[in-house]
Parts: structure tokens; C-alpha cells; sequence
């Protein structure tokens, strides 16, 4: 019997994906790779390994899916997954939202009052 524990060769992201260790230090997510196998060749970096049935999980090669980030995003277009309705300011409902729930007025307005805040504090 070895004296070394035997390590772990997988292990999840907060994300929810898979990530298996390939070499000592080098962790690679398991979606890729099972797609870097099917194509026998390395991905690129502008490929996107798309899972079918939105189960980061279920890495059968029947699941996934190799495309390009446009094909990617019309694909969860397709799925509903992204709300089409356009997101209103919570400060003025009838302005497009910018940042942090306002209108690009309101939010400009309140990072020039955080960053005289800061400014008076510093020359205190």
C-alpha cells in the first residue's frame, strides 16, 4: 500500500462545470476536453463546447455541441434563455437600465457623488 493519498482527479467549479486534472497542476475543463478527443485536435480559443440539454454535467459526446460564440448565443435565443424584453432604469421607468439598476444619468450623477466622498476624505 502506497504511503501517498491518492488525489482527487476531478473536481466542480462554482460555475457548476467539471474540471479534470490532465497533468500534475494543470486542471482543464471536462466538456473540452471530451471535445478535443471527438475532433482530435486542441480547440480554439474562440470555440464554445455548448451543452444541448443545459446540463454542465452531462458530458456525453451526444450532448455537446461545437460552435462559435454567435452560434452559441442564437442558441440560447432559441432556447428562451435570454429575456428579449429590454430592461428599464429602476429610477425612471420609462429610460433604458445602464448600471446597478438606473438610467445613465442617474448612475453618472451618483459616481460623482461616491468620488467626491472619496475626494474629501483623502485631502482630510
Amino acid at each position: 500500500m502506497s504511503k501517498f493519498k491518492k488525489r482527487n482527479l476531478t473536481r466542480k467549479t462554482h460555475q457548476g462545470y467539471i474540471l479534470i486534472r490532465t497533468a500534475p497542476g494543470v486542471w482543464e475543463l471536462k466538456h473540452r476536453v471530451v471535445m478535443e478527443q471527438k475532433i482530435k485536435r486542441k480547440l480554439l480559443p474562440k470555440e464554445i463546447v455548448h451543452h444541448k440539454d443545459g446540463n454542465k454535467e452531462n458530458n456525453d459526446i451526444t450532448n455537446l455541441f461545437l460552435g462559435t460564440q454567435r452560434s452559441h448565443v442564437k442558441e440560447h435565443w432559441r432556447e428562451g434563455l435570454y429575456d428579449q424584453k429590454p430592461k428599464f432604469a429602476r429610477c425612471h421607468p420609462n429610460k433604458k437600465h445602464y448600471a446597478k439598476g438606473l438610467c445613465q444619468l442617474c448612475y453618472n450623477r451618483l459616481k460623482q457623488r461616491l468620488y467626491s466622498k472619496r475626494k474629501k476624505i483623502i485631502s482630510s
